[in-house]
């Protein structure tokens, strides 16, 4: 009774961890560079005090004219999973204070590397800030055409900067996570209760 018992939380602790697992690559810049990203223009890394590193977003472009900076990463996801989780913390500022300047996150599904479905443009900030902000948001899968055989996700951040002006942004500990569906737990949980009963009536029979 008490293997099962343990073997029965083995299992349950092994199954979150899966699900829980992160599921990008080198999402708080540790490496001290954008391993694991790719990106467009004007993203670089910086190491700051501590040893702490961050992605720095930076458009200048008075006299050129407009500019932007991205950042963006691919990873797999499980159409069997309810959504992914995903949080980041930011900084933002930009010289004129327009709606045409943003910080956005934008996350989509992607067949073969084309974009077949936006699946929530979940962030986006127009304002200056001096200081970071949490971003923490749940996209949840129901609705959506997911192909089992090519399960591809991107995670996009974008600076633009569009009045000729000047635009910065601050990217660290990006994280997404699966958000595992709480039925496959629930219809594991009667099984093993019933295993459990057999194997009890068992050795009672024994004894």
């Amino acid at each position: 009774m008490k293997k099962t018992t343990v073997l029965a939380g083995l299992f349950l602790f092994s199954f979150a961890g899966v699900t829980q697992a992160a599921l990008l690559t080198n999402g708080d810049f540790q490496t001290g560079d954008l391993t694991g990203w790719n990106y467009a223009s004007n993203v670089t890394v910086s190491t700051g005090g501590g040893g702490n590193s961050i992605a720095k977003f930076n458009v200048a472009s008075p006299i050129s004219g407009n500019g932007s900076a991205q950042l963006y990463q691919n990873f797999d996801v499980n159409p069997g999973w309810d959504g992914i989780n995903i949080q980041f913390d930011v900084q933002f500022n930009t010289g004129v204070v327009t709606s045409q300047d943003f910080f956005r996150a934008l996350t989509r599904l992607e067949i073969d590397g084309n974009p077949t479905d936006n699946v929530n443009q979940f962030f986006k900030i127009t304002e200056n800030t001096g200081g970071w902000q949490h971003v923490s948001s749940t996209i949840l899968f129901a609705g959506l055409t997911i192909d089992p055989a090519t399960p591809n996700a991107r995670l996009s951040f974008l600076l633009d900067e569009n009045v000729k002006d000047w635009s910065w942004a601050n990217l660290d500990n990006v994280e997404v996570n699966a958000v595992p569906v709480p039925a496959a737990l629930f219809m594991f949980a009667p099984a093993l209760l019933g295993f459990m009963g057999l194997r009890r009536r068992a050795k009672n029979k024994v004894s």
